[in-house]
């Protein structure tokens, strides 16, 4: 038995690799952990030189091998090392990164792989504007402006598969590709932005639009589940209704303001639970229960569509929110008052102005009416 790391080394000298091999070493390392003995953690290399003298060269690189199904693409091989391993491209899961975290490093591997695979759609496809129209019509599935991870896999499998049976892609190349795009906690990127990155040949560019931290696009409506269809059960023009909305945004008042005086970004993100620079509707639910805050669900769709989100996109997003919350959101519901309502019983500032003025004006008119019963000043004498 041998030593896992020695194994490597010796084979990195002794061994003849090509360039291909030299790229793939995790495979190796894969081929290798397979003679792997569960005690002593050795590679049984007896056991492996055996398999690789019953490796058949010319069947197992023959590239005429039709695949036996669109959705399994072989290369045509099991296995650069062996025979054990069924090599598959499509049917092996597909690392997607988010480029916007990755190290500098990696970002120029990805760079390097986009620009490859690009080279192929562009050949393919030829202008921007075919490509798009390939993406809208036989991409989005649903029509919801977004592509799903899943949905950019099946379009790089039949649009690359050909590549990859000649071996002119290989799997990190699709990888490094799917990888470049920015993509939303909920696994879609925006469909507009996939065509301009295939598309752009300026290098400089290329690398900026890769470099730069931007916003995702908005969460799909999926998202909200039932609360953006639900049914309420009153009018926010009826008096009761508007109260009730008015007492729910008085407890988020108080949840979030009573401490201090935070900053409306914090609150933002308090409120974004998943973290994709937008709340959406499911979000406020989140937040709300959270902070044990008792609402139903045909309250929150009434607040959210009447309120918070008049524009009717599913999500509030930074612009919107810091217009909207603060430290007299409930006034964003109109109520009704009338002079025996509670609230106006209560002294307040606005209230005594309010009290004064009438005050006033009703001295002014008993001066008038009084000045009117009193007697004329005889002036002659």
């Amino acid at each position: 038995m041998a030593d896992p790391r020695d194994m490597m080394k010796v084979l990195d000298h002794r061994m003849k690799m090509t360039t291909n091999m030299a790229q793939e070493k995790d495979e190796l390392h894969e081929y290798l952990m397979m003679f792997q003995d569960e005690t002593s953690g050795k590679i049984r290399y007896t056991e492996m030189a055996a398999d690789l003298r019953s490796f058949d060269y010319n069947q197992e690189t023959n590239e005429g091998i039709i695949p036996k199904s669109a959705n399994s693409i072989s290369s045509g091989r099991r296995s650069y090392f062996g025979a054990l391993v069924q090599r598959n491209v499509f049917n092996d899961d597909l690392l997607v990164l988010d480029s916007q975290k990755v190290p500098a490093n990696k970002l120029d591997v990805i760079e390097r792989q986009l620009v490859k695979v690009n080279r192929f759609l562009q050949d393919k496809f030829k202008t921007q504007a075919e490509f798009e129209k390939y993406l809208r019509e036989r991409v989005d599935t649903d029509k919801n402006g977004n592509i799903s991870v899943d949905e950019m896999k099946a379009m790089i499998q039949e649009t690359c598969g050909d590549e990859v049976v000649k071996r002119r892609l290989s799997k990190h190349d699709l990888a490094g590709f799917l990888s470049a795009f920015k993509y939303s906690t909920h696994g879609a990127t925006d469909i507009s932005a996939v065509a301009p990155l295939v598309f752009e040949r300026d290098s400089n560019k290329l690398a900026l639009a890769l470099s730069s931290r931007v916003r995702t696009n908005p969460p799909p409506r999926f998202v909200n589940e039932d609360l953006e269809t639900t049914e309420s059960n009153g009018d926010i023009t009826d008096e009761i209704t508007a109260r009730r909305l008015r007492g729910l945004l008085t407890k988020i008042e108080d949840a979030a303001f009573c401490s201090g005086k935070p900053r409306t970004f914090e609150i933002f993100r308090a409120f974004d639970t998943d973290g994709d620079g937008f709340v959406s509707y499911k979000d406020f639910e989140a937040h709300l229960v959270k902070n044990k805050i008792l609402a139903s669900k045909p309250d929150i769709s009434l607040l959210m569509k009447h309120v918070l989100d008049t524009d009717g996109n599913g999500y509030i997003d930074f612009s919107t929110f810091k217009d909207k919350f603060g430290p007299n959101m409930s006034k964003l519901v109109a109520v009704p008052e009338n002079e025996l309502h509670l609230p106006n019983l209560v002294p307040n500032k606005d209230k005594l102005n309010e009290y004064g003025k009438k005050s006033m004006t009703l001295r002014h008119s008993v001066d008038s009416v009084r000045k009117g019963f009193q007697p004329e000043i005889d002036a002659s004498k």
